[in-house]
This record gives structure tokens, sequence and C-alpha cells, in this order.
């Protein structure tokens, strides 16, 4: 059986090096980058059960990352 797996957009590295060690403690497989682009790349990507995402990033909100997902999911 598969972990689930959780991906990670954080603008700030000690956003995600706090947050990335608790979650895979507690059993979920975790993808983690600082890089909007690349959230937007991983979303294509790899398999995600759950994205947490920091609202405010340079150039882009979290929100707009999650409308992309949401019409992502929705044509799959």
């Amino acid at each position: 059986m598969r972990k689930p797996t959780i991906l990670c957009v954080e603008d700030e590295l000690k956003g995600l090096t706090g947050r990335e060690p608790l979650l895979r403690q507690h059993g979920y497989d975790v993808v983690a980058t600082t890089s909007r682009r690349e959230g937007f790349d991983l979303l294509e990507e790899v398999d995600v059960d759950a994205v947490i995402l920091d609202y405010r990033m340079p150039q882009i909100m979290g929100d707009a990352v999650a409308a992309r997902q949401l019409r992502r999911s929705a044509h799959q």
C-alpha cells in the first residue's frame, strides 16, 4: 500500500524544513519546493493526494495555484 503523497509549496525554506519532517514522521511521502514554477510542474508530474500551499508567494497567490489544480483535476 502506497503512502499518501503531499506536495508542499512554500517560498521560504524555513517553512519547508519544519513541515516536511513532521509530515514524513506521520507517514506521508512529501514532495517539496520553494518555487511556484516548480510547484506547477510537480502538479503535472506527480500523483499527489494533497497540496499544502503558502498563500502569499512572490508573483502568485496560493489561491491561483489551487484554482489551477482544481481545473486540472476536473479534466482528468
